[in-house]
C-alpha cells in the first residue's frame, strides 16, 4: 500500500479533524487533480519473482 493510500484511509477513519487542517486539504486536492491528469498510476512491475531458495543457507555459512 502507498503512502497516498495509507493517508486517505486514515482520512477516511479521521475525517473530522483532517477537515480543519489547511495542509490536509491542500494535499487531497493535490492528488485529486494528479489522479485526474493521469499522474498516480498504480505501478506495474513484469519482472519475475527472485529465485532465494538457499539464500539463507548461503548466506549464513562462511565463505574459505
Amino acid at each position: 500500500m502507498s503512502i497516498i493510500e495509507k493517508i486517505y484511509e486514515v482520512s477516511k477513519q479521521q475525517g473530522v479533524n483532517f477537515r480543519k487542517d489547511t495542509n490536509f486539504l491542500e494535499l487531497e486536492e493535490f492528488y485529486k487533480k494528479a489522479l485526474e491528469s493521469g499522474i498516480v498510476k498504480k505501478p506495474e512491475y513484469n519482472l519475475p519473482p527472485i529465485d532465494t531458495i538457499g539464500t539463507a543457507f548461503r548466506t549464513s555459512t562462511p565463505q574459505e
